[in-house]
C-alpha cells in the first residue's frame, strides 16, 4: 500500500460541485440554495489507487463523497468489509462521534472526492442550524442503513456457525 494521506487537491467549478452534491444522498431533501450555501464547506481531492485513505485508530476526521472510482474499507488491512463507489460516502462515524477511525480505507482505483472535515461540519452547524440538521440527518440515514446491511450479513454468518462452535 501507498502512504497515507496521499491527497492531491484539485479545481472544481462550484457548479460542478452543486451538481454532484444536489444527487447525493448528503443532500437529501435540500433545495438547490441550500446545496449552494454548503459547497464552500467541501473540498475536492484526487486519490491515487492503492493510497490509504485512513488507518484504523486514526483521529483525522473527514467524511468523502465519492465523486468518482472505488474505495474498499478494510479491517485488519486486509479483509474488505465494504466497496464503495460513486454516490457514496465513507468516513461518516468518526465526524459524528469523534472516536478513533474503526477501520481502514484505501482507494481500490484513483478517487476523486469531495471532503468535509469535523471543523467545516462544525462551521456548518454556526452557520445554518436548519441545514446542518438536514446534513445530519442524511449521515444518521446513511448510518442505519449500513448498520442494517451489517445485521444481515451478521445473522447469515451466524447463521452458517454450526451450534457446537457458537456455545463456546
Amino acid at each position: 500500500m501507498k502512504r497515507r494521506f496521499n491527497f492531491t487537491e484539485i479545481s472544481v467549478t462550484d457548479n460542478d460541485k452543486l451538481t454532484t452534491l444536489a444527487k447525493s444522498s448528503l443532500c437529501r431533501g435540500m433545495d438547490s440554495s441550500e446545496v449552494r450555501d454548503i459547497i464552500k464547506y467541501f473540498h475536492s481531492y484526487r486519490v491515487e489507487k492503492g493510497a490509504i485513505i485512513y488507518a484504523e485508530g486514526d483521529e483525522e476526521a473527514f467524511l468523502f463523497l465519492i465523486v468518482s472510482g472505488t474505495v474498499n474499507v478494510l479491517k485488519a488491512d486486509k479483509q474488505v468489509i465494504s466497496k464503495l463507489t460513486a454516490g457514496e460516502t465513507v468516513g461518516e462515524m468518526t465526524i459524528i462521534d469523534e472516536l478513533p477511525r474503526s477501520a481502514n480505507a484505501v482507494a481500490a482505483t484513483d478517487v476523486t472526492v469531495y471532503a468535509i472535515t469535523r471543523a467545516s461540519f462544525n462551521e456548518l452547524k454556526t452557520f445554518s442550524l436548519e441545514i446542518w440538521s438536514k446534513f445530519l440527518m442524511n449521515i444518521a440515514v446513511c448510518l442505519s442503513s449500513r448498520l442494517r446491511q451489517t445485521s444481515k450479513l451478521l445473522m447469515k454468518c451466524m447463521q452458517q456457525v454450526p451450534e457446537e462452535e457458537s456455545k463456546s
